[in-house]
């Protein structure tokens, strides 16, 4: 399937001579990072493929512009894609999303929520105990 799609044959043909549904071969070459583009086709790519996918806009205009090297703009919008959304100042380290102090500190205040809500339940309870017991008693 690879060398099929080397030569830029397209999913439709490469089902055909291999003998498989075009969902299947896309799924296929989707798991295996393997580009299905005709030859000649630019859909989906900004000069050039680049390994990450696409470019902020501020990024791209300054690549138009000729003010950017593509290859520096790809490698500053891939750095910043791995930067934790939370704090923005540390790489990505977790599989949550997030860089291993802010996961931590998300952690620990969802603990924290769940502390509270225990306490609450604890204090409901015993207000209710309360109230049964002084029904209770004026009986």
């Amino acid at each position: 399937m690879r060398e099929l799609a080397a030569a830029g044959i397209g999913a439709p043909a490469i089902a055909e001579q291999l003998e498989r549904t075009e969902a299947s071969i896309r799924k296929q070459a989707s798991a295996q990072r393997i580009s299905l583009r005709t030859a000649g086709e630019r859909r989906g790519m900004i000069l050039g493929e680049l390994p990450h996918g696409r470019l902020p806009d501020e990024l791209r205009e300054a690549v138009f512009l000729g003010s950017s090297d593509p290859v520096a703009a790809s490698e500053r919008s891939r750095r910043r894609a791995e930067l934790c959304p939370a704090c923005g100042i540390r790489d990505v380290s977790t599989r949550a999303g997030f860089c291993d102090t802010c996961y931590l500190r998300r952690l620990a205040a969802a603990h924290r929520e769940e502390i509270a809500t225990e306490a609450g339940r604890r204090e409901l309870d015993a207000a209710r105990a309360l109230k049964y017991r002084a029904r209770r008693a004026t009986r």
